[in-house]
């Protein structure tokens, strides 16, 4: 499992820097280093707290881009069992990744499967050259402020999250490991089994 996510923990030292300073500021007679510590370790848990109560939502009601750079919504894709993934091109298990989530897609698609594939790199260049490996027929999206994952909560990559046909979250599940494919599998399988609820119709 890939842990690397550098705009999120830059932000998480801006923005304690900041929570430090500000607090330093109306306290400045207290300028011992072990208080500045202190601040500091209080402002980055306070924090990754209100990080994990606001922004840990994972929904489909997100827009990232494509790579035209035009945007799309998750929720289009309502109506189907949606395996949501995010990649980088720095994340070494997402090279094994690839390969299973395009088995996945070419087997159930016609079943209703759609797999997306959120790439969170800074630099698209380096995003395209990792895809440039591989022949896939799912959806790859690109998120670099990363607000998304921010959202869902990411703690590694690659992370994935399983959507059932009335875009309700199911299963998430963080790294790839061989041993637990079949499970993945299995979990998308018992989605797929799953008929949407049809409307009633006004005669």
């Amino acid at each position: 499992m890939c842990t690397k996510l550098p705009r999120l923990e830059g932000e998480i030292s801006r923005r304690s820097a900041l929570f430090t300073m500000n607090v330093n500021y109306h306290s400045h007679s207290f300028s011992v280093p072990l208080f500045r510590v202190v601040l500091r370790t209080v402002g980055l848990v306070w924090l990754l707290l209100t990080s994990m109560i606001v922004n840990s939502a994972p929904s489909l009601d997100h827009s990232a881009l494509d790579d035209n750079n035009q945007s799309v919504k998750l929720s289009e894709f309502a109506g189907k069992v949606v395996y949501v993934d995010f990649w980088a091109s720095w994340c070494a298990p997402c090279l094994k990744s690839f390969p299973w989530m395009q088995s996945m897609q070419r087997k159930y698609a016609d079943q209703g499967l759609e797999i997306i594939a959120i790439n969170l790199d800074e630099d698209s260049g380096l995003a395209k050259q990792f895809l440039s490996q591989f022949d896939v027929d799912f959806k790859v999206l690109f998120n670099s402020s990363g607000d998304i994952a921010a959202q869902f909560g990411l703690v590694g990559m690659p992370s994935s999250y399983l959507f059932n046909r009335d875009g309700v979250l199911v299963s998430s599940h963080v790294g790839f490991f061989n041993e637990e494919l079949a499970q993945l599998e299995q979990a998308i399988l018992t989605q797929l089994a799953i008929e949407p609820v049809k409307e009633p119709k006004n005669d």
